[in-house]
């Protein structure tokens, strides 16, 4: 059982919506558009027409409730290259008094001492946040949302720190809350955020991963992952769009390389040098040192094409717009870091430091919409040194 505890705020002002229009370059009048953007503007507009004055608005809500969940497995193995793994478990949330039961199975097969077949089926719940039931006490009817998923996959040790494995899955989520306002093709309709169980999708894909686990000196890992995840539009009935997380393709790459350093003769006369100690915080060099590089790529992060109203100088989603048909660019980058670990008698230290896309990358977060029909790109961290320490007892 856990108790769980929000205290909500959330203020607005009054923020009038007006119609504008424009002058254009070597016309004495102001002229309203309809299309954007417009040869000729000049930067100067003039309000014609007041359209909606929303009201201000001040929330201060504090909810509390208990999330109560009881589970239990069971381990089988009929015969002993066989084992199954059976289990369920049951919640009550009691802000939204939903109840939920959910069994999972799991099976593997040995088929050779390095080799083994698995596979599951599992359903997963997930309560609604408490935030949704502080912007509107409607959504306190919210059922969790949940998820079936089937996997298969095969697992091999080529060696003692090499093991790889191969997956496949597919995965059905329902009950996704949605923003009642989200089920009409108008953008600009307001639902007050009342949330509705209406949002559904499904994800199919595989998954390799190699790794040669710190064994000796080096270490490595490579990992790649194929997917579609794909979203019900609760605008329309039977049409579908690419999810939010729909990446397509993942790649990571990670290579490490670790050296102890405490026993060689020559560091211990280093350290007796009368420069070192003032100096060592500068040098790549510790009782046990390690540097690895990481290297992630993603795909192309779906968005939607927003049009611009220079009327109400609003950006919206148009009634027949697709969702999701544009992508980012790729996402990838670089890092490289160092660890430096300093061995005591009873406690280590560790320092590290980090820098984070050592090309430079530029990598899109997002777009931004200004009120003057302008769309600027949002960029994430460039290159970015980061750093540390860590105390291990």
């Amino acid at each position: 059982m856990k108790n769980c505890y929000g205290n909500y705020l959330n203020w607005a002002q009054p923020d009038t919506v007006f119609g504008h229009a424009y002058y254009l370059d070597g016309a004495p009048n102001w002229t309203i558009l309809n299309n954007w953007p417009a040869p000729g503007v000049i930067d100067s507009t003039v309000v014609i027409d007041t359209l909606e004055i929303p009201v201000a608005w001040d929330i201060h809500r504090k909810l509390s409730s208990y999330k109560t969940a009881v589970h239990f497995q069971y381990k089988w193995s009929p015969w002993e290259a066989l084992t199954i793994l059976a289990g369920a478990r049951f919640d009550h949330y009691a802000l939204t008094k939903f109840t939920s039961w959910a069994p999972r199975i799991g099976l593997s097969y040995q088929l050779s001492p390095v080799t083994k077949i698995n596979a599951g089926f599992g359903r997963h719940y997930q309560t609604p946040l408490g935030i949704f039931m502080a912007f509107n006490s409607a959504n306190k009817k919210l059922r969790s949302k949940y998820s079936d998923q089937i996997v298969i996959g095969v697992e091999h040790l080529f060696t003692r720190d090499i093991r790889a494995t191969l997956e496949f899955y597919t995965r059905q989520m329902r009950d996704i809350p949605v923003m009642a306002s989200d089920l009409t093709p108008d953008s600009l309709d307001n639902s007050e955020m009342e949330l509705v169980n209406h949002g559904q999708g499904h994800v199919e894909g595989l998954e390799f991963f190699l790794q040669k686990k710190l064994y000796d000196r080096f270490h490595w890992m490579f990992s790649y992952s194929y997917y579609v995840a794909k979203a019900s539009d609760p605008r329309y009935t039977n049409r579908e769009y690419d999810a939010d997380f729909d990446f397509r393709h993942v790649l990571t790459l990670v290579f490490g390389y670790r050296e102890k350093l405490k026993d060689k003769p020559w560091y211990h006369a280093l350290q007796t040098k009368w420069w070192y100690r003032p100096t060592a915080w500068l040098l790549p060099l510790g009782d046990e040192v390690e540097f690895s590089l990481r290297w992630r790529y993603l795909g192309g992060k779906p968005y939607t094409l927003q049009d611009y109203d220079p009327y109400t100088q609003r950006w919206y989603i148009s009634a027949h717009q697709p969702l999701h048909t544009e992508r980012f660019p790729a996402y990838h980058r670089l890092d490289l870091k160092l660890n430096r670990r300093y061995i005591f008698n009873k406690v280590n230290l560790v320092t590290y430091i980090e820098i984070q896309n050592i090309y430079n990358r530029d990598n899109i977060w997002d777009y931004s919409y200004d009120s003057d029909g302008i769309k600027e790109t949002v960029y994430q961290y460039k290159l970015f040194p980061v750093g540390g320490f860590i105390l291990e007892f």
